[in-house]
């Protein structure tokens, strides 16, 4: 085959109203299903050596933090052929900050 690819790393955690709004970024961490779905078909799809990776946001908010769903959904993605998924410990909403770290 001449496909060549480097490993393939969804974003599931994008803000962006292009991305959310559309169905992709954060809007699938409403949607477990179809997320793990997606990773299921790349990796029926994609060739063994190619990895496919997840970064995801937790889950719930400051308020109500929902670890479980996010454990659950992390396992679900990892089930369906994720190689490795990366938590960004933020939540779905939550804003870059203003000033960045020093």
């Amino acid at each position: 085959s001449d496909l060549f690819v480097q490993p393939v790393d969804l974003n599931m955690g994008c803000p962006k109203p292009f991305s959310a709004g559309q169905g992709m970024g954060q809007a699938l961490l409403k949607d477990p299903a179809r997320a793990a779905s997606i990773v299921k078909e790349l990796r029926r799809t994609l060739p063994e050596t190619v990895a496919v990776s997840c970064k995801i946001r937790m889950l719930g908010d400051a308020d109500e933090p929902d670890e479980a769903a996010t454990a659950d959904l992390v396992r679900a993605l990892e089930a369906a052929g994720a190689a490795c998924v990366a938590v960004h410990c933020r939540y779905a909403g939550d804003d870059p900050p203003k000033t960045p770290a020093r």
